[in-house]
């Protein structure tokens, strides 16, 4: 009897559990992919989908299309709010919209400068459908027209290309990469001023534009645009020097400071900044060769974690900080015999003073606007026994008159697959 009894209470249960009327047919989803936030008139919100068409994705079912916009289709819509525009675009959209595949969302720099990013954040953080995980970026210039340009070299799925983008800002260094879960960490916590990586279209690439297509400008014109342009590339804020590929790029760092976007770095700065705050991977540095002729190059890894000490001398801190590289040679245009042991301490001690003064530049910078974005106050936090100490703690104030010691140790593992140059080798460095 009581065996009966049990089993009748183990089937009233499942009754009341099972059941699907929550769930979500596939054929009745439509998978929003990535998403744009601009600033409209008015106060409103310009938000643009892009959602996936599941059938022009699949081999398997005859698709024949191989680009990004042939997978995908933007839907744009202007709205109070980022809730409002995902109801209001079902009005026209077949199929109930839905997050929880979305990869990227894009921040307008006008949403930036006037201080409403955090404020669409809050939708972001809100909505079970928005993964944590979820990158977010800054446009250079409305989100919109980067969706409407991006032409990917290779990957027509959307997931596939912003993985590919993500795993090459970290490993080149020009950039973080950000999820929401890491702005929303930095926007709660003291003392740090969050940052979001940039993209922009390419002006030279987007003159090449001709009906959906990228078609490379001849060699004389690209050469005539050559003219005038003395910085290597990502030395400044300004487009890269290309022809082809994708109008997009991904490089420099935007700095938000009580919520606006306040600074734009160059992807040198980020590379600066990567080194500082402790997320940097690995990247390759080029510098010009001891002679002042030429230039080598090193594939540099972090070897051992940032040692930082933080000091108080009369109200002024003096923050000392060392960080230990290590790495490759990936070439040497002067074709000297740096490989021995004295012309290989000559290449390291010149990249680390190289690294050095960039780092400098880039501490410089942050303190002229009174800013923190590379967190050095978690080095001070640690000495602290209650958080009201850390948060009466004016760190920026201390922080932009703080005298700051900065050494890099370099050290260069291998040599690649050539050793010296030839012997026989008759060039007279003419």
């Amino acid at each position: 009897m009581r065996f009966f009894s049990w089993l009748l209470l183990c089937l009233f249960l499942i009754s009341c559990v099972a059941g699907c009327s929550s769930g979500r047919e596939l054929e009745r989803t439509a998978f929003v992919l990535t998403m744009g936030i601009d600033k409209g008139e008015n106060g409103f919100l310009n938000v643009i989908f892009r959602v996936a068409i599941p059938r022009s994705m699949d081999i398997r079912a005859g698709g024949e299309t191989t680009t990004l916009q042939e997978t995908t289709k933007p839907v744009t819509i202007t709205a109070r709010s980022i809730s409002e525009a995902i109801s209001l675009a079902s009005t026209n959209i077949e199929r109930k919209l839905d997050f929880r595949h979305l990869r990227i969302v894009l921040m307008g720099e006008e949403l930036a400068r006037e201080g409403l990013v955090y404020h669409q954040i809050d939708a972001l953080e809100r909505n079970p459908e928005f993964r944590r995980t979820t990158y977010v970026l800054l446009t250079e210039g409305p989100a919109r027209e980067i969706f409407l340009s991006t032409r990917p070299v290779l990957e027509r799925s959307v997931s596939r290309y912003v993985d590919g983008i993500m795993s090459n800002m970290r490993e080149q260094g020009y950039s973080r990469a950000i999820t929401i879960h890491d702005f929303v960490s930095e926007m709660e916590t003291y003392h740090v001023d969050p940052v979001l990586p940039m993209l922009k279209n390419n002006p030279m690439v987007l003159t090449e534009k001709k009906d959906s297509k990228i078609v490379p400008m001849p060699e004389s014109e690209y050469v005539q645009r050559q003219k005038g342009k003395t910085e290597p590339g990502g030395k400044t804020t300004e487009s890269l020097i290309r022809s082809g590929g994708n109008p997009t790029e991904f490089i420099g760092i935007g700095i938000f400071h009580q919520g606006k976007l306040i600074e734009k770095w160059s992807g040198w700065d980020a590379k600066a900044y990567n080194l500082l705050r402790d997320t940097y991977d690995r990247a390759i540095w080029t510098f010009t060769d001891p002679s002042g002729k030429f230039t080598y190059a090193i594939e540099l890894n972090k070897s051992r974690e940032p040692k930082v000490n933080i000091d108080w001398d009369n109200e002024t801190p003096h923050i000392s900080i060392t960080l230990s590289l290590e790495g490759d040679l990936r070439s040497l245009q002067s074709l000297q015999p740096y490989v021995n042991p004295d012309g290989m301490a000559t290449l390291e001690n010149n990249a680390a003073s190289s690294i050095e003064e960039l780092i400098r530049q880039v501490i410089v910078k942050a303190q002229e606007k009174k800013i923190d974005p590379f967190f050095l106050s978690r080095y001070v936090r640690m000495r602290m026994a209650y958080i009201q100490d850390l948060q009466v703690l004016k760190w920026r104030e201390d922080f932009s008159r703080a005298q700051v010691d900065v050494h890099v140790n370099v050290k260069i593992r291998r040599p690649g697959l050539r050793i010296q140059p030839a012997e026989e080798y008759e060039y007279t460095g003419g």
